[in-house]
């Protein structure tokens, strides 16, 4: 969510009225059972962005410059 110059807008993040929370639990629940998150969504209602946890399952490093 970015403002009219651009700038990301934190509060609106913290938000859980702003997400359409069967979707974010969806999407979670997905990438859970696909191995890439640790841990799967949250009930919709129950929806909290500031305690809400998106790990992966496996850790990503960078390989050598192209």
């Amino acid at each position: 969510m970015l403002d009219p110059n651009g700038e990301l807008r934190r509060a609106a993040l913290t938000d859980g009225t702003v997400y359409h929370a069967p979707t974010v639990f969806q999407l979670k629940a997905m990438l859970f059972h696909a191995g890439i998150l640790t841990t799967r969504g949250t009930e919709p209602s129950n929806l909290d962005p500031t305690a809400d946890t998106w790990a992966l399952r496996e850790q990503v490093t960078a390989t050598g410059s192209r």
